[in-house]
Formats: structure tokens, sequence, C-alpha cells
């Protein structure tokens, strides 16, 4: 099934602007990161990601151009993949610290 494509507002149009000006800024990067306890179920927290993606429009919005002027391309489906790092060579104080390396470097990251 093809995506929607559609006419993006004027804050899209003003933040498509600014980041073709300067396509390296992560300024408008909303980093987040929660601290979760107990056992994992990645199976479960990948099901339960993409189902919210799936839910939500906006996280399954893209832009490219189209004639010339971007256009907001939302995709059908989306999963969601949720990338493991086993940090357990490395003792407590280690880990945490890096766990907040990973944090600040994937705030900073560009991405298309």
């Amino acid at each position: 099934m093809e995506p929607f494509i559609y006419l993006p507002s004027y804050a899209q149009d003003r933040l498509w602007l600014l980041n073709q000006m300067n396509p390296d800024d992560p300024s408008y990067n909303l980093a987040v990161a929660f601290r979760l306890t107990g056992s994992l179920n990645v199976a479960a927290l990948r099901l339960a990601a993409s189902a919210v993606v799936r839910r939500h429009e906006v996280l399954r919005t893209t832009f490219r151009l189209m004639d010339d002027r971007p256009m907001q391309t939302v995709a059908q489906g989306w999963d969601v993949s949720v990338p493991l790092e086993d940090l357990s060579g490395h003792g407590p104080k280690d880990r945490e610290a890096v766990v907040h390396d990973r944090l600040a470097e994937d705030a900073r990251e560009i991405f298309d």
C-alpha cells in the first residue's frame, strides 16, 4: 500500500528550511531516555513501541522533495527496532558512565 502524501504545515516548512540551511544541527532532535528495572522482555517492548508508532501518524512521517517542495509522507506501517548492547562486562559505575555517553551520542546524532 502506498504512503499518504500531504502538504507540510507552516511550522514544518520552517523546520525543513532550517534543516536545509544547517543539516548538521541536531537542535530540534528530542532525545528521551527511560530507566527500566527488572527483567526485560525485548519482544514485548518492540511490539509495544511498534503499536505506539502505528497509532500516531507523526511518528511515521518523513519528508521528501516533490517538484522542489517538501512534502510529508506518512508510512502505513513502521517496525521499531530495539538495539541492544551488553554492558555486563563493565562494573556498575562504568555501566552508568557508558549509558550516559551513549545517550549523549544519540542526542547529537543527525538522522534523515
